[in-house]
């Protein structure tokens, strides 16, 4: 109807509705514009009827969407087009998928069951971005029935997702789940045709970032780590080490170690049964104070895993990020032989006195790493017998005055002998890659 109207007045629309009018100049564009689907896809986000985010579970479907012209392939009737509306008042599922994608392979195996299984009430619609030639041919050699939308972006605007198959369940005039591939089964989908009440699993993308520390992911999903590693540079303001657990981790923490400290910490080595075989010793074992080659390093690890797996992992990790190698060899190495002289005679045995097997330990501690160390090995019959009269710092003296160490242990008929043996050593080195 028509109105002549003063200057000023404006035409009206008579109380038809105006999203069914809205809807039909929208879908007239599109069939009129000169390269179809391509150019279908084209319109902007607004005249489409596309919230921000997408259609979520719950939303109506917009009558832009029921009338938007889709490209088909594989279709029963041979059609080039369709619309969602052709399949109105039926259960639809669109499954956006991929051909090289092996779960959505798997997920429209059981789709192209289902739909001859439900073909009255149920409407199966592959959705792909890829060539129609491509889609048509990979279906042909499935001997699939299932019609699949081709060279399709559009729709992923309506229903945004990261990963596939993804799958939009549409019921009536909304959106009634929004799924991954494993809720599609014939339970759910006659439970749903029959009118039955049912609340499938919302599927939820989360964006990962590679390059990011997947730690914030797991607390997200209230999820347990069953395996962490990290190692960082120096980090201002922390320290200490420990090797130890709790009721269900294995934990071990190095904050600002050195790499050689680390390792030998770990194996439970003294310094001076440390060989290094690297260009560039410093590397592992730096003789300042300087923040250069120290690290953080933590490993968690379940439980269930047994003490000597856990140290060699802390090994094999230091190792393959620092491009080292560690062994343990037996070795002839220049060393003092701690000997019986024949006066020799058993050692007293007072509470207070160190244990010889201690001694022995504390003549071979250092502090740090050094080239050509000395070493001490005990070949005496006393091993389990008590040291008299020494502390802890009085060994440490000891240890750096040989003529003072022989003195105290010809006290007690033993002799001090300097003398070459097998020893068992751990040897340090550079990685040797060799790639094919």
């Amino acid at each position: 109807m028509k109105q002549i109207l003063r200057l000023g007045e404006r035409y009206g629309l008579l109380p038809i509705k105006r999203h069914i009018l809205y809807t039909l100049l929208i879908s007239l564009y599109i069939l009129l514009l000169p390269t179809g689907f391509a150019r279908a896809q084209s319109v902007s986000v607004k005249d489409l009827g596309i919230p921000e985010g997408g259609l979520k579970i719950g939303d109506t479907i917009p009558e832009a969407l029921w009338h938007l012209p889709l490209q088909v392939v594989n279709h029963p009737e041979g059609k080039d087009t369709i619309t969602l509306n052709d399949y109105r008042g039926k259960l639809i599922i669109l499954d956006f998928w991929a051909t090289h994608c092996l779960p959505c392979i798997g997920s429209l195996k059981s789709l192209d069951i289902l739909q001859k299984q439900f073909n009255t009430n149920l409407r199966v619609l592959p959705v792909s971005e890829e060539d129609p030639t491509v889609i048509r041919q990979f279906l042909g050699q499935h001997n699939w029935r299932l019609p699949s939308l081709a060279n399709q972006t559009l729709l992923k605007k309506y229903f945004p997702f990261l990963y596939i198959p993804h799958q939009v369940w549409i019921h009536g005039k909304t959106v009634m789940a929004i799924t991954d591939h494993k809720s599609a089964d014939s339970l759910h989908i006659a439970t749903i045709i029959n009118g039955g009440d049912i609340k499938l699993k919302p599927k939820t993308d989360v964006l990962f970032k590679g390059w990011e520390p997947t730690d914030q992911y797991i607390k997200e999903r209230g999820k347990p780590f069953i395996m962490h590693s990290v190692l960082s540079e120096y980090l201002e303001g922390l320290g200490g080490t420990a090797i130890t657990s709790n009721d269900s981790l294995n934990i071990c923490y190095f904050n600002n170690f050195p790499i050689m400290q680390m390792i030998v910490l770990t194996l439970r080595v003294p310094y001076n049964q440390v060989i290094l075989e690297i260009k560039d010793p410093s590397r592992v074992f730096p003789m300042s104070d300087s923040r250069r080659n120290r690290y953080c390093y933590q490993l968690l690890a379940p439980k269930t895993m047994d003490k000597k797996q856990f140290r060699n992992r802390i090994v094999n990790d230091l190792c393959s990020s620092f491009g080292l190698v560690v062994s343990q060899e037996v070795r002839n190495m220049p060393c003092y032989v701690i000997l019986e002289s024949a006066r020799s005679r058993p050692l007293k045995q007072l509470s207070s006195d160190m244990d010889f097997n201690t001694f022995i330990d504390l003549l071979n501690y250092r502090e740090k790493w050094a080239d050509n160390p000395i070493r001490f090995i005990n070949k005496s019959v006393h091993k389990t017998d008590q040291v008299p009269g020494l502390t802890v710092n009085d060994v440490l003296g000891l240890r750096n005055n040989l003529t003072r160490l022989k003195k105290y242990l010809s006290a007690y008929g033993f002799r001090l002998v300097s003398a070459t043996r097998p020893l068992k050593v751990t040897v340090i080195s550079d990685a040797s890659i060799s790639l094919p």
